[in-house]
């Protein structure tokens, strides 16, 4: 699955258009690129529609969902292996373990 997307100038808002096949997706991300004169409408598969002027477009972005989903579990797992390097490196610390000993005594008052 493909998504289209459309930022509008001088607004918070963004419209994502849903596509299942590559083809019909890269047509309409295209066709918003090349035709600055007249109105875009975009219909997805989805039953998403909309209508811009050229004029009124910031931003697009055209997104291979199935890519971006293998991306964020790529991202994931890097993000996993910082978290277990740096819990790794706290346990090494030596003035984290002073704190942690302090801590436990302390609280065991």
């Amino acid at each position: 699955m493909y998504a289209v997307s459309i930022l509008l100038k001088n607004s918070a808002l963004s419209q994502s258009f849903y596509f299942k096949a590559f083809k019909k997706a890269d047509e309409t991300y295209k066709r918003a690129l090349s035709s600055p004169d007249s109105p875009l409408v975009i219909d997805d598969d989805f039953g998403g529609r909309a209508s811009f002027l050229f004029t009124e477009i910031a931003a697009m972005s055209f997104t291979d969902i199935e890519e971006d989903m293998k991306r964020n579990g790529e991202m994931q797992v890097i993000q996993h292996k910082a978290q277990l390097r740096t819990q790794q490196l706290a346990k090494a610390d030596p003035q984290l373990q002073l704190m942690n000993s302090s801590a436990k005594i302390m609280g065991a008052n």
